[in-house]
């Protein structure tokens, strides 16, 4: 019954939230009836019958200037392990003896 609530209750946030790509990027319309993206947020441009209109909805930001993974590079990668011979590698002292209940036959 528990596993049944947490699976409802995980079905449910993820109903509730609205997927970031779904958004219609941030922007408004220029002189030239075109979208220009913008910084901000809150406003985004909708095209109809050939012209265009911004209009306030919830929209995605896009940072033009955020670095990106492409523009990344790896100086050097160091590796370090101990060598084999200084590991040692030891029992313990004693060993717990088990003992199990064997159970009485039944007549």
């Amino acid at each position: 019954m528990k596993r049944t609530r947490l699976i409802l209750a995980c079905t449910l946030l993820l109903l509730a939230a609205v997927p970031a790509f779904a958004l219609p990027v941030c922007g408004e319309c220029d002189l030239n009836n075109e979208c220009v993206n913008t910084p901000w947020p809150g406003t985004a441009c909708f095209f109809f019958t050939d012209t265009c209109e911004t209009r306030a909805a919830r929209c995605t930001v896009v940072y033009p200037d955020a670095p990106v993974a492409s523009d990344w590079t790896v100086a050097s990668i160091e590796i370090e392990r101990p060598a084999l011979a200084t590991k040692t590698v030891t029992a313990p002292a004693t060993v717990a003896e088990v003992h199990t209940v064997q159970p009485t036959a039944q007549k």
